[in-house]
């Protein structure tokens, strides 16, 4: 299993650790709250690890594909070419 921290506000409601302690878990990764970010990618039809491929949400994407693929964490930033196929395998493997 894989947990994934999604902020979904710019002020957290509960802390890290406090979410770790209520689940016994701990949090694989984090995806930043980043609403400007996120409605210009979609009000361009382009998804964020395309579009904004160096930001720091575009980033935990890619890294969110490389544990689910197996393949490890991303340190960097994903290419465009590299994000697509990355995205593109996880989409054949769900159908």
């Amino acid at each position: 299993m894989i947990l994934v921290l999604n902020h979904q506000f710019a002020r957290d409601m509960l802390r890290r650790d406090e979410i770790q302690g209520a689940l016994g878990a701990t949090i694989d990764l984090e995806l930043p709250y980043d609403q400007s970010l996120y409605l210009a990618a979609v009000n361009a039809g382009q998804p964020l690890v395309i579009g904004a491929e160096r930001s720091a949400p575009a980033e935990r994407f890619a890294a969110l594909a490389d544990i689910i693929l197996g393949e490890g964490a991303s340190a960097t930033g994903a290419k465009s070419a590299d994000a697509r196929q990355r995205f593109g395998r996880l989409r054949t493997r769900s159908r």
